[in-house]
């Protein structure tokens, strides 16, 4: 009985062309759940220029030194059952071409480094299902996990989507949602790749028994287009204690001290702040063994751990780097 429910479901098994962004852990995630519940018949890669040209979208210019992520790592399943393709381009001709002798009922993306236009949009029967790390219709666009943190939501989540032109706006297959209150960057991330497997699954049962879309609510949509430098900056000068500590949670938080930058890593309310320097943001109030106290609007926050040149420092050492009370952080 077992074995006839087996092929059952083997029968039942949506042919799909897969395009995935394997350099990243969150696309790599999705390799082999769709392999168990989908019949993957191709897989599209992007060259290296691609994923170039997608940091400088996403993230603005890449450092001089900047070298190509190690891919996150193909399935060795890919390697022995289905077609691949590495490109710049997914809509070359000759490539969608190509894929349409597939006759895929659907495509597939995940975390792939381009935007689709209609020649792959309209490629298969079932369109382009995306998967977007977050709890659409909020945080549409590049990079949402990091917006999650830096705006201190409190909850989010994982999507299925059916693709569009209009960026993250189709109409949403399956969806899971968690609690994010108070995480940072590493541990949502982690949250997001754990929840992709299950949510591959749920996508695949849902194209079987073929339930019916849920439209996304546009009155509840947020939009993010990337995240650049002065996205990262504290700005002491318009920011109130809690948005600098969310911050300082996406571990991309910097602020800058006589012309040199340093990360900041970990801090704290440092509650109320009393004397003629309290209410003027970006001044040191103090510099004790517990770290470098500093004034935001209405209130005040404690660096506990920042990173200078490459080292991290922990509260006790930041007086050791000069700075003073009186001192103005930018």
């Amino acid at each position: 009985m077992d074995v006839l429910g087996d092929r059952e479901k083997a029968l039942t098994k949506a042919r799909v062309l897969l395009f995935v962004g394997e350099r990243s852990r969150y696309g790599a995630a999705h390799i082999e759940p769709l392999f168990q519940h989908f019949e993957v018949v191709g897989c599209v890669f992007a060259d290296d220029a691609r994923w170039k040209r997608f940091q400088e979208q996403v993230h603005g210019p890449v450092r001089p030194r900047w070298r190509d992520r190690v891919h996150a790592g193909r399935s060795p399943v890919l390697r022995v059952e289905s077609s691949q393709w590495t490109t710049h381009d997914v809509h070359d001709p000759a490539l969608v071409e190509t894929l349409g002798r597939f006759h895929a009922e659907y495509c597939i993306s995940a975390a792939y480094p381009q935007i689709f236009r209609k020649a792959i949009l309209e490629l298969t029967p079932g369109g382009v299902i995306n998967f977007h790390p977050s709890a659409l219709p909020e945080f549409r666009g590049a990079h949402p996990h990091f917006w999650t943190v830096a705006t201190d939501a409190v909850r989010t989540g994982v999507t299925a989507h059916r693709m569009t032109e209009a960026i993250d706006e189709g109409d949403i297959y399956v969806q899971r949602t968690f609690d994010c209150k108070g995480m940072n960057y590493n541990e949502l991330y982690a949250h997001l790749v754990e929840e992709t497997p299950p949510l591959v699954a749920d996508l695949a049962s849902a194209i079987r028994e073929r339930r019916p879309l849920t439209k996304q609510d546009s009155s509840a949509a947020s939009l993010f287009f990337g995240d650049r430098e002065l996205d990262h900056r504290l700005c002491w000068e318009n920011r109130r204690v809690q948005q600098i500590l969310a911050l300082v949670r996406t571990q991309r938080a910097f602020t800058s001290w006589r012309g040199h930058r340093f990360g900041v890593v970990s801090a704290e309310d440092a509650g109320p702040q009393k004397g003629f320097l309290a209410g003027r943001p970006g001044v040191v109030l103090a510099v004790d063994a517990k770290g470098v106290v500093v004034a935001a609007v209405e209130g005040a926050v404690r660096l506990k751990t920042v990173r200078w040149k490459g080292v991290s420092w922990e509260a006790s050492w930041l007086g050791r780097l000069g700075i003073r009370m009186g001192d103005s952080l930018v």
